[in-house]
């Protein structure tokens, strides 16, 4: 089963106010570095979706080896660059949506995902504290729901739409929840980096 990594990496940021996927950490490595790195150990085929011309990115996901593709219509939303990640990686059989901003994620969360969707789950979504969270995967038989998201939304709609079939697994894991909208989320993601 080919499992492919999308990672989107696109938004406009507006709320953060700039291009927060490339702020540095505490770490002394960017938020996009941190977040990509939870999945580059998997040996699964992973491609960063970025807004076009997004040169600062672009050097650094080439110094980390990170394929990508500029979306053409990444500022008309998060459906859009989904649809990008898709449709560049349509022969998958599987993937896993995952957000470049969110670098606390344990990679113990993410080998369970993969493990159900290994197993046949077509939706599979992690939760903590009855929140879902990130990254989310999504079988072949979702493919068609992923190409056709409206420009502004992203893949909940489809969670929603089939909570029947969704697999949620419980984990002990903050990180799945923990993003960067804003400046004050870059101090508690620095407070688990130092």
């Amino acid at each position: 089963m080919l499992i492919s990594i999308i990672l989107l990496a696109a938004g406009k940021a507006s709320r953060f106010g700039g291009d927060k996927v490339i702020c540095k950490l505490a770490n002394g490595k960017s938020l996009i570095e941190c977040s990509s790195h939870i999945y580059q150990s998997l040996s699964l085929p992973i491609l960063a979706v970025i807004r076009p011309g997004d040169t600062v990115i672009k050097d650094i996901l080439g110094r980390n080896k990170i394929p990508w593709i500029e979306c053409k219509k990444a500022g008309k939303g998060m459906g859009a660059s989904i649809r990008c990640g898709i449709q560049a990686l349509i022969e998958s059989d599987a993937w896993l949506i995952a957000c470049a901003d969110m670098p606390l994620i344990k990679q113990s969360t993410v080998a369970t995902i993969l493990t159900k969707i290994r197993s046949g789950s077509q939706l599979v979504a992690p939760e903590y504290n009855g929140k879902l969270g990130h990254p989310v995967g999504f079988g072949k038989t979702n493919q068609e729901e992923l190409l056709n998201l409206p420009n502004e939304h992203g893949a909940k709609s489809i969670l929603e739409n089939h909570a029947d079939l969704l697999h949620i697994i419980k984990v002990d894991d903050h990180g799945i929840t923990a993003d960067v909208d804003n400046k004050n989320d870059l101090h508690y993601i620095n407070k688990f980096l130092l």
